[in-house]
């Protein structure tokens, strides 16, 4: 079983479960040395490595290998996934984590992803299109 570290979409369980069909509860956490970043044009951010900064989300355990070939499915070619030390409230805890590794000049803002936002105006239609194609594909 598996942690994973979450900072943009899949920080809402609804989501996490419309990709996986797994249902999870989260907690607060954040990863040193990162900053969450607006893609232009698009309703998900991405994390890059960024010194001295630190990225707020959420932890999930207990995810299975099924859940993690998902997410790796669902994040696609634009990010990778990553083992990385995430610090919680009851201390540092070892997890995945999905990161940017493509250039990131052209496609990324320099506006910081509002989760608030996210949720107001597209969690529902994003987490109702991903669970239909979940089912659709049989994931």
């Amino acid at each position: 079983m598996a942690n994973l570290f979450v900072y943009g979409s899949l920080m809402y369980s609804d989501v996490l479960f419309a990709v996986t069909g797994a249902r999870r509860r989260s907690e607060t956490a954040s990863l040193a040395d990162h900053r969450v970043h607006t893609v232009k044009g698009k309703t998900y951010p991405a994390l890059l490595r960024v010194a001295g900064a630190a990225a707020e989300g959420r932890l999930y355990r207990g995810l299975s290998a099924a859940d993690l070939s998902r997410l790796d499915a669902f994040e696609g070619a634009s990010y990778v996934r990553l083992r990385v030390l995430v610090i919680t409230t009851r201390g540092r805890v070892l997890a995945f984590v999905y990161v940017w590794h493509l250039a990131p000049c052209k496609r990324l803002s320099t506006e910081a992803w509002r989760a608030e936002d996210f949720a107001r105006d597209q969690r529902r239609r994003f987490a109702t299109f991903w669970l239909r194609r979940r089912r659709r594909l049989r994931m």
